[in-house]
């Protein structure tokens, strides 16, 4: 009986196709539909029907990879001989690069390789339909398990913007023979072999020249230009030389109240010396003005677009401190775990049209937990309509959330803070536009002017759900009006110099990298690729550099460090590699590559030539070694014996000031026999300054019975409280 293999990049997706294609048999006999998804008593079922890899239909299979199942093969696994890091093994470069299967998940993504490719190598399947993400990674991540698999079937390809049951079964009806992908495939190959390239390269060479055995200068593609940008803005910090300036102000009282007044001439709104201001100051002083221009006008604030990842974690950045990866593994939690928002790792701000037909069914489903949802349904509202937009639609759709009903009790926390605030900017579409009646004034006095702005709140909308920040009012005004003043004076400021990033912050200044390159046609392409980075991969590269000593958090900001990422920008040679230009660059031939214009052996011999000018830098540059970084360690809490910090590191959370005799120490795998492989900071944290766990941590008897208890910490020792 010949069978249909469809191939999606996660499970969640898979069992979203079969749903749509009704064609699903689960273990009590019904068939799997979309409307089950949200329904919890198909949940085990559907975890039933898919635990072998995969779900059966009556004529299609449906399997998944838990994205990527592949990589490349290491340098060394290619040729030996590169084992060792030596300058005169560089440039490597290898016209075939093998793949490999990745060992991940405890084994999971190995046993999925082997599930995919028995399906895919099957005698009686007859071709394989790819539904992976609709994107050059999503056709990457295929193209390397056909390959790896030995698989010689035909394929064909699903271009899945839309993932509601009509926008999948559309997809399926207008599916291509996978061949018409080819070009995108290539520009992906070319993608993945050059970051592999240059990345693995330029490492040994920075490390060979400028580290050392315990000091790898790692290089990439991504993570040395977000370094960069750092740097870049450290150096600004540490050279700017703040001035002083003064501002002429000004109370004014007019019989429908008070407002102030800031001086100022054409664009200039502040005196460099304070004899000039107050030079003014004596002229206008107790004087009365006129006021001369009057402004009034109403600014409509329409709705923020829905959130794509990028945008939450900045707004989770600055409204609750979290990093961009916590906002990240919160937000996982919520599509994985309680399946109650869209797919986190979205670079998309918008719907598709099917999607945007559930959006009703999504906000009734929201109105238990918050009453704002019910008002939009009462009143009638529906989701304003520039919001969906297939053409603007990604591989992934915006993030909101998903038509299942929250138990709010279920959350962490933190958990319930992204959820809230992704309900929030949902909900907000729904509601009107804000409207703002805005006032500017100008009022002469003696010949000099000050000007005045306010404004006041006429129709709140979409901001009764988000907010309604601080605005300054002004009285009732008319242009001729009369005014006397109430005080004046010259206050004096310094120039304050640019603040340092957030992790908020420098993910937007990654998707908005183009505004750091001059040139017009890279500045597009730039804005055009969303910047440096991916959605998915940004918040782990930011990691990645803290990991690798190159940066380091105070508070809430990212700090390059002096040891090693001040140091490594100031040594590395190869300014391309420190510019986003390369990704743009690259983009530009990579476009070429997917429209047939340019071919893959093309762009991988210009790489090569590059790669070698590069290397050669290395080697041609005079600089002296770095030393290596000290490791910066993370205060916990408190000492409760002598006040100093407990500090985490590999092994244990313990007092800094162990050398003074103090020995307060949790070692993180107390209760390993228990089952527990390692306490977490924050148990520790309770444990120093509570002496008790808030809550209940799951154990495991010697004999294999699962149990919970409170860990309590008494004595120097952790004891357990039933």
């Amino acid at each position: 009986m010949s069978q249909i293999v469809v191939l999606c990049e996660k499970p969640d997706q898979a069992i979203t196709v079969a749903a749509a294609f009704g064609d699903v048999q689960l273990s009590n006999g019904e068939f799997l539909k979309t409307k089950h998804l949200s329904n919890p008593k198909y949940e085990r079922l559907i975890r039933e029907a898919r635990k072998e890899g995969f779900l059966k239909g009556n004529m299609h299979l449906y399997t998944y990879a838990y994205g990527h199942l592949t990589a490349l093969k290491e340098p060394h696994e290619i040729e030996p001989e590169l084992k060792s890091w030596k300058m005169d093994t560089l440039p490597f470069f290898f016209d075939y690069i093998p793949l490999k299967v990745i060992y991940g998940m405890k084994g999971l993504t190995k046993k999925q390789f082997q599930t995919v490719k028995s399906l895919f190598n099957d005698i009686n399947t007859e071709k394989i339909i790819v539904s992976t993400d609709s994107e050059r990674e999503g056709e990457h991540i295929f193209r390397t398990i056909y390959q790896l698999s030995g698989c010689k079937k035909p394929f064909e390809r699903m271009w899945i913007r839309d993932f509601t049951e009509e926008g999948i079964l559309k997809a399926y009806n207008t599916r291509k023979d996978g061949h018409a992908y080819d070009g995108l495939a290539d520009a992906a190959k070319c993608r993945a072999e050059s970051d592999y390239l240059v990345g693995l390269n330029m490492t040994r060479a920075m490390t060979i020249k400028f580290g050392g055995f315990k000091n790898v200068l790692s290089i990439g593609r991504v993570q040395t230009p977000t370094l960069a940008i750092l740097v870049k803005r450290e150096q600004e910090i540490r050279n700017f030389k703040p001035e002083d300036y003064f501002v002429l102000k000004t109370i004014f009282k007019h019989p429908n109240g008070e407002f102030e007044g800031t001086w100022f001439k054409g664009k200039e709104t502040k005196f460099s010396n304070e004899m000039d201001a107050r030079a003014v100051l004596q002229k206008v002083k107790d004087k009365n003005g006129i006021l001369t221009e009057v402004d009034v006008s109403e600014k409509r604030e329409v709705q923020p677009l829905l959130f794509n990842l990028s945008e939450l974690q900045r707004i989770m950045s600055k409204t609750h401190g979290f990093s961009v990866s916590k906002t990240l593994e919160l937000a996982q939690n919520l599509y994985d775990k309680h399946k109650l928002i869209t797919y986190p790792r979205t670079s998309s701000r918008y719907i598709a049209t099917g999607t945007g037909k559930t959006t009703k069914v999504r906000l009734q489903n929201l109105t238990g937990s918050f009453p704002f949802a019910g008002k939009a349904l009462k009143e009638g509202w529906s989701i304003a309509s520039y919001m969906v937009n297939d053409a603007k639609t990604t591989d992934h759709e915006a993030l909101i959330p998903t038509n299942k009903a929250p138990d709010l009790s279920t959350l962490s926390k933190e958990e319930l803070a992204v959820y809230e605030t992704i309900v929030k900017r949902f909900v907000a579409a729904f509601y009107p536009v804000c409207i703002w009646e805005e006032t500017k004034a100008v009022t002469t006095v003696e010949g000099e002017t000050f000007k005045s702005s306010g404004k006041v709140l006429k129709q709140a909308g979409w901001r009764e759900v988000e907010g309604i920040p601080n605005a300054q009012m002004l009285p009732a005004l008319s242009q001729h009006d009369s005014v006397s003043q109430k005080k004046m004076d010259v206050e004096k400021k310094k120039t304050t110099p640019p603040s340092r990033f957030t992790d908020g912050e420098l993910i937007a200044a990654m998707k908005n990298v183009g505004n750091l390159v001059e040139d017009d046609a890279l500045k597009a392409t730039l804005k055009e690729s969303e910047g440096i980075g991916t959605e998915a991969t940004r918040a782990s590269i930011i990691e990645e550099l803290i990991k690798r000593g190159y940066v380091k958090r105070e508070k809430k900001m990212l700090v390059p460090t002096d040891e090693k990422g001040m140091a490594l920008f100031n040594v590395l040679p190869v300014e391309t590699l420190k510019s986003p230009e390369m990704t743009a660059v690259w983009e530009q031939k990579l476009s070429l590559i997917e429209e047939g214009k340019l071919t893959r052996k093309a762009f991988m011999t210009e790489l090569k030539n590059e790669l070698a000018q590069m290397v050669a830098e290395v080697l041609g540059s005079a600089a002296q070694k770095l030393g290596t970084a000290k490791k910066e360690q993370t205060v916990i809490c408190k000492c409760p014996s002598c006040g100093g910090n407990i500090v985490e590191n590999t092994k244990a959370y313990s007092c800094a000031n162990w050398k003074q005799g103090c020995k307060e120490t949790i070692w993180k795998n107390s209760l390993e026999k228990l089952g527990k492989k390692s306490i977490s900071a924050l148990q520790a944290k309770q444990l120093f300054e509570k002496k008790k766990t808030t809550r209940k941590v799951k154990l495991k008897s010697t004999k294999g019975k699962t149990f919970e208890a409170y860990l309590v910490y008494k004595n120097s020792k952790i004891e357990l409280e039933f």
